[in-house]
């Protein structure tokens, strides 16, 4: 029922939204979605053909739909939850943040929790590596996840001039950039915080 295919060929490798069009007859379907702790978007509702559809928004946390699936996965076998044991999910999307800013700052980068080595230089290097290879793989391949792909990069792991600067370079207003900067970061965050953890 949460359309797995389509969510496999949506382009976004772990989304955190999903929008289920509701036939508000439909007991079932509105059940299903009070289940999943859907959202009601009225504004979204639409009229097909004399019959309403209500557009309904699954919000699947921080970590997006893997996570989400596997925190069921885990509740089913009685297991207590991943982030209980990993610690406050939270806490490392926001560190991740903060790598991502100071990407340019050795001095914070040496002090990070997500570096590892002995000498100053082994660990900056170690979280500059980390975020290169998560900048990789934590987009999909539609145009909006290249996107928001080469605004991260851009941004914060190759700036060497301002936002400003790399919104005109990518031919973007500065809201445009800044919202998708944001957006970017988020998903890096996500993708080491529920995907390597333990990198």
């Amino acid at each position: 029922m949460l359309g797995m295919t389509g969510i496999l060929r949506s382009g976004a490798p772990n989304p955190r939204f999903a929008y289920m069009p509701i036939d508000p007859t439909m007991t079932a379907a509105l059940s299903f979605a009070q289940e999943l702790g859907a959202e009601h978007l009225e504004e979204l509702d639409v009229v097909l053909d004399g019959r309403r559809m209500e557009c309904h928004r699954v919000d699947y946390g921080p970590g997006g739909l893997i996570a989400a699936q596997r925190a069921v996965v885990y509740r089913e076998l009685g297991l207590p939850s991943p982030q209980a044991e990993s610690g406050s999910a939270e806490a490392e999307l926001e560190a991740v943040r903060a790598e991502l800013r100071n990407f340019r700052v050795p001095h914070e980068l040496a002090r990070s929790p997500l570096a590892r080595g002995e000498s100053a230089e082994e660990r900056v290097e170690a979280v500059r590596q980390l975020l290169r290879d998560a900048a990789q793989q934590a987009f999909g391949d539609s145009d909006n996840e290249k996107l928001l792909k080469r605004v991260l990069v851009r941004g914060y792991l190759e700036s060497d001039s301002s936002h400003e600067q790399a919104a005109t370079d990518l031919n973007l207003s500065r809201a445009a950039y800044f919202r998708r900067l944001r957006a970017g970061a988020e998903r890096v965050a996500e993708y080491l915080a529920f995907r390597a953890p333990n990198g």
